[in-house]
């Protein structure tokens, strides 16, 4: 188990060749590990042209979509642990 505060705040800036599976796993293993809070805010930036990946893979990851923005040819999402 993780012995400090859950961490409530996640950036997630990888290079964008890194699926969007790798990249989102890590929350879900800071979320295994009890090292995600139940209200914490997942950052993830990526290509525009992977939504739909980074859709599939935040579903497979426990997350929910709370906010996407798109800056040119880069988005921000913000997700949310999925209430159980």
């Amino acid at each position: 188990a993780h012995a400090r505060p859950p961490f409530s705040l996640v950036f997630l800036d990888p290079p964008y060749a890194l699926a969007a599976q790798d990249a989102l796993g890590l929350a879900a293993t800071l979320a295994a590990d009890g090292a995600l809070a139940p209200d914490a805010l997942v950052a993830y930036e990526h290509g525009a042209g992977t939504c739909g990946e980074a859709d599939a893979a935040a579903a497979a990851c426990g997350l929910a979509l709370a906010s996407r923005k798109k800056y040119g040819d880069t988005v921000v999402d913000l997700f949310r642990p999925k209430e159980l």
